[in-house]
Order: C-alpha cells, then sequence, then structure tokens
C-alpha cells in the first residue's frame, strides 16, 4: 500500500476553485432575485387608533426590525398613500434612473463626454425628487460622474466630485471596473481631504413637532433634535411623521456657526380613509379572517400588513399580528413584551417571531409523475374494430395456408403439349 502526500492548493488551483464555485452560484437561482413581499406595518392602540405619531420611535423600530427579513420591502405608510393618490412622481423617476443607465452603458464604451452629460442631468433630477428616490441611486451616479471626469482627463473636477460624494456618503463602496489604476488613488485622496476636515453640528426641527429626523439617511432623534460632528459641506435631511408626507432638504453645515434648518410638514392624502379602515379593523383583530383588510391592502398597496397593538392595561406588552391583504386571513399572532420603544432587542425578536411559520421563499413547482402510455392500436379507418378482429382477415389467412396443401397433392403429368406449342411446367 502506498500513501500519497497531498499537495498544497496553490494560488493556480485556488483560482480554479473559485471560478468553478463562482459559476454553480451564477447559475443557481436564488430568493433574492425574486420579487420581495411589499408589506407595511401600524403601531395602533387597543381600539385600532394609529399610535405612531405619539411613538414614532417604536414605528421606526419595528419597521426596522422587519427589513431584516430579506424577502420583504417594507414601505412607509405615508408614501404608500401619496402613490395611491398619483402625487408620487413615477414617470420623472423613471426618466431620472433611465438617464443614469444610459450614463453607466456609456462609460462602459468609453463614450466620456456623452455619458457625463447624461450623469449629470441623472444628478440632478435625483436630487430634486430624494423625497421618493433612493440615495444610493443619487450616490452612484455622483461617483460615475467623477469617473467620467477622469477619463476625459479632469482629475481635479473629479477629486472635488469624489470629495462632495463622501461628505455625506462615507461608506459608499468603490466600483472598482472603471479605470481602478486612476480612479482608487483619487478616491483615497479625497478620503483623506475630507477626513482632514473639522466637523460641523446642525439643528433641526419641524412643524410639527416630533418628526423622526435623519441626516444623509442615519436616524438622529425626533425633533427638535442635533447632529454633530458632520463634515462641512452639502448633506440631506429627512423628515418623518405618520399621518405627514416626507420632506428631504439639503442642508449646508459649516464649521464655523451652528444653522437651525426648519421645515414645514403637510398631511398625506387618504389620511381619513385610512383611519376610518384602521377603526373597522382595529375591533376584529386577532382573528383568523378580517375582510376588511383587503381594502387595507388596496389603499396602501402592500400584500402583508403588520400590527403591533398595545395592551390596553400594560403598556409594555403588545400583540403582534401579519394578515395577508389579498385574502384577510391571519399568518401569525404573537404575544411578548416590549419595555422601550427604542429596545432594539425586543423589537427584533418580535418581528423574527412573528414569521417563524410563515413560508417566504417562493414555491418550487415539481411536475406529477404520470406512467407512460403504451402506443395506440392501428384501428380500420372506418370502423373502431382492429383488424385482427374482422372476420374475412382470418378467412384470408386460412385460404392462404390451404392453397399450398391442395396443390401438393394435384398429380405433376398433365396432359401432352400439342405439336406445334412450346409449354411450360408451372411448379409451386
Amino acid at each position: 500500500m502506498t500513501c500519497r502526500r497531498k499537495r498544497p492548493l496553490d494560488g493556480g488551483r485556488l483560482a480554479l476553485l473559485l471560478g468553478a464555485i463562482g459559476s454553480i452560484a451564477s447559475a443557481t437561482p436564488v430568493f433574492a432575485q425574486t420579487p420581495r413581499i411589499d408589506t407595511v406595518a401600524f403601531v395602533v392602540d387597543a381600539e385600532g387608533a394609529l399610535l405612531s405619531a405619539k411613538l414614532p420611535q417604536l414605528q421606526y423600530g419595528i419597521e426596522r426590525a422587519l427589513r431584516r427579513q430579506r424577502r420583504l420591502a417594507i414601505h412607509d405608510v405615508d408614501r404608500r398613500l401619496a402613490l395611491h393618490a398619483g402625487q408620487v412622481p413615477t414617470a420623472r423617476l423613471s426618466e431620472a434612473v433611465g438617464l443614469l443607465r444610459a450614463g453607466e452603458a456609456l462609460l462602459q464604451k468609453n463614450h466620456a463626454a456623452e455619458a457625463r452629460r447624461r450623469l449629470t442631468a441623472a444628478v440632478i433630477q435625483l436630487r430634486q425628487l430624494l423625497a421618493y428616490a433612493e440615495k444610493a441611486k443619487l450616490a452612484r451616479a455622483q461617483f460615475l460622474l467623477g469617473v467620467a471626469d477622469i477619463l476625459q482627463g479632469r482629475t481635479a473636477r473629479a477629486r472635488r466630485q469624489f470629495v462632495r460624494l463622501q461628505i455625506w456618503r462615507p461608506g459608499f463602496n468603490v466600483i472598482s471596473r472603471y479605470a481602478p489604476g486612476k480612479v482608487l488613488p483619487l478616491w483615497e485622496q479625497a478620503r483623506r481631504l475630507v477626513h482632514r476636515l473639522r466637523g460641523g453640528s446642525i439643528v433641526l426641527t419641524s412643524v410639527p413637532a416630533g418628526a423622526l429626523a435623519y441626516v444623509d439617511g442615519r436616524f438622529v432623534g425626533t425633533t427638535p433634535s442635533r447632529a454633530e460632528a458632520l463634515p462641512p459641506g452639502l448633506h440631506y435631511v429627512t423628515y418623518k411623521r405618520p399621518g405627514y408626507l416626507r420632506v428631504v432638504a439639503e442642508a449646508r453645515v459649516s464649521s464655523r456657526r451652528q444653522h437651525t434648518f426648519r421645515r414645514r410638514l403637510s398631511r398625506a392624502p387618504g389620511r381619513a380613509r385610512l383611519r376610518r379602515l384602521l377603526a373597522r379593523v382595529g375591533n376584529r383583530l386577532g382573528r383568523s379572517r378580517v375582510p376588511a383588510m383587503t381594502k387595507l391592502g388596496a389603499l396602501v398597496r402592500a400584500r402583508h400588513l403588520v400590527f403591533l397593538r398595545r395592551s390596553a392595561t400594560d403598556r409594555t406588552r403588545y400583540a403582534g399580528y401579519v394578515y395577508d391583504a389579498e385574502t384577510g386571513k391571519r399568518l401569525s399572532a404573537v404575544h411578548a413584551g416590549v419595555p422601550a420603544a427604542t429596545d432594539r432587542a425586543a423589537l427584533r425578536k418580535l418581528a423574527r417571531a412573528l414569521y417563524v411559520g410563515i413560508r417566504l421563499e417562493p414555491a418550487i413547482h415539481v411536475p406529477p409523475l404520470t406512467r407512460r402510455t403504451p402506443p395506440a392500436r392501428k384501428h380500420h379507418p372506418r370502423s373502431g374494430k382492429s383488424i385482427f378482429g374482422r372476420w374475412w382477415f382470418w378467412a384470408g389467412l386460412a385460404a392462404g395456408a390451404a392453397i399450398p396443401a391442395v396443390l401438393s397433392i394435384l398429380p405433376e403429368s398433365g396432359p401432352s403439349c400439342p405439336s406445334g406449342f412450346m409449354c411450360g411446367r408451372v411448379r409451386f
């Protein structure tokens, strides 16, 4: 018996192994590519009235906890109401996203000048629509704009573009497929410049007060609140309050003085209808089926409706429910304690328990096994019977078998051939 020593996994073999794993992973369908389930969460009291305005941090906490479920798309109820009322500029949003994609496609073909024009238009439109657009798309457009400047040889302008981006988005992941030898060193220079800047602070207020305040997508508290240690430059402030439309404003931070940014919030459309539907639903929460859930789901355009209802006797006890808006059926029910509105661990535990028994993965259709049917027998064209059941088939077969027997008993000698003729013999 001979023993072989295992060869070490060198760089070439490791690259081949990783390439094979990558090809298998790319060919395997994953659930992240499937459409997510639109979900809206409500925080209500024992009668079904909204508590989000009184406990905005609890509303923010349960939405954040539900986002850990990757198959769920958590939506803001006020934005869904605006979408239902037709106040969301979907056409302009699609145009801005189209400009971003067209600019990136031109960059891949090394058409930097034309790409820069498209990306500049995309940045302008996304900044105007930031209350409804994703901040990640604006950050991507700004980064690609800097890449276009680099490809045109304008490094100073590209460095300024990277500095603007890192002021409000320091954790942006660099896209390294475009000229990495030029982009990465310039990105590091911009990062060092931003790091040396002296931080400033701003005060955020709103009318009415008690709105959730975010700076560059980071939650800082309820208004009035203050955000500190911000690099001087342009930042994006978001105000959210249940029952009111979301407001996103540009705030310029200075390291020399503290500015106060105040915004007035307007009421969300459909708020009265939402409260009427919640009043009908609130008295029936906990039942196995609530027909009014279908109307509520159509109003907020959601498939799953999550309710967090506070107990009437103990304000730290909550009941959680998940309903299917298409059928009105209850999918799960959980009772748990939440000591404080800012207790993230308790909210994560509650959100995880809500979806323990709910199947979120798409069902895989497996066709049933079927027996292989034998080939059909040939039938007579005029009748449905087989030719083997016809009398003439067997009669002809018998006659064919009898002819040789009859001929075999006939005498071989026949009449003599007349003179003057040629005769032959036929033998069977």
